[in-house]
């Protein structure tokens, strides 16, 4: 619960590579976060119910039900929502990769 809680607070800024993943997450909070991240909400389906670009340090965002209920959130860095084109009812895929 506590790393839940603590999400990327008193952390390095996100690379464009990186990411954090949070099941059970409708909304976010950017409290002790010394930087902006995008943010996408995601079904228990991987459907993109909603996101927020460049969320900055200090503010709360809670994730509208577009496409269908929100239940996870991926948190990445700023400009990854743009450079993906990712949109409202796209369904991601997530691959474990050898190694990390």
């Amino acid at each position: 619960m506590l790393s839940r809680i603590r999400g990327l607070m008193w952390r390095a800024p996100l690379k464009d590579d990186e990411g954090l993943f949070i099941t059970d997450c409708p909304s976010i909070h950017m409290f002790n976060v010394g930087f902006a991240i995008d943010a996408i909400f995601l079904t228990k389906e991987n459907v993109v119910t909603d996101f927020v670009e460049s969320i900055a340090p200090r503010k709360i965002y809670v994730a509208k039900p577009n496409a269908g209920k929100p239940y996870a959130a991926l948190e990445v860095a700023v400009g990854t929502i743009a450079k993906s084109q990712t949109q409202i009812g796209d369904v991601l895929e997530f691959f474990e990769i050898d190694g990390e």
